[in-house]
């Protein structure tokens, strides 16, 4: 009786892990079907007519995947959900956390230097002035980028209202150059 319940079991186990081996596979396959982008464009347009008309060139030079809509009331939403940093944002972000570093990383140093005395770092005062001169960077870093993500995050797209009109093309990132030279003949927000 133990060996033939033993026997369904490895018989079950056997069945579960074909099953297993088959659906990894058949999503391997998915994956490697799904087109891979490398650059994303998001252009926002006031003239619905002027969004189609660039849609109509990017669709007859063979661009051909496009996302386009008309922002509603929710349009901080329905442009975050698309696009979490606009590249200006990104940048912003990026440089805030340079600055704060630098500037983080000066505090440490005169900190190091017994030029100023900080509570913060007397602990680390005992490595010298290279700890307490990363140690600020560091912390200056994460301070000043936090505070500036915050207040991306919580800033309203000011020049973007509802009733304006979104388009994101994805392509790859060979085409770059053919979509800006397409884009530049048409009218849209910066």
């Amino acid at each position: 009786m133990n060996f033939f319940t033993d026997m369904v079991d490895m018989k079950g186990m056997i069945i579960l892990t074909k099953m297993n081996e088959q659906m990894q596979q058949k999503m391997k396959q998915m994956l490697e079907n799904i087109p891979r982008f490398d650059y994303k464009v998001i252009k926002f347009f006031d003239d619905k007519s002027e969004m189609q008309k660039a849609i109509d060139t990017l669709y007859n030079n063979g661009i051909m995947n496009l996302n386009s809509r008309t922002l509603t009331d929710n349009y901080i939403n329905e442009i975050y959900e698309l696009y979490i940093f606009m590249p200006k944002e990104g940048l912003n972000l990026i440089l805030s956390a340079i600055v704060g570093g630098i500037i983080g990383g000066i505090i440490g140093w005169l900190h190091g230097n017994t030029m100023i005395s900080l509570p913060l770092l007397n602990p680390a005062s005992a490595g010298g002035r290279v700890v307490t001169t990363v140690l600020g960077a560091g912390i200056g870093s994460v301070l000043l980028a936090t505070y500036i993500s915050i207040m991306t995050l919580f800033r309203p797209i000011k020049s973007i209202k509802p009733g304006q009109h979104m388009l994101t093309i994805y392509a790859d990132a060979e085409r770059k150059r053919d979509i800006n030279d397409i884009l530049s003949k048409f009218k849209f927000l910066e």
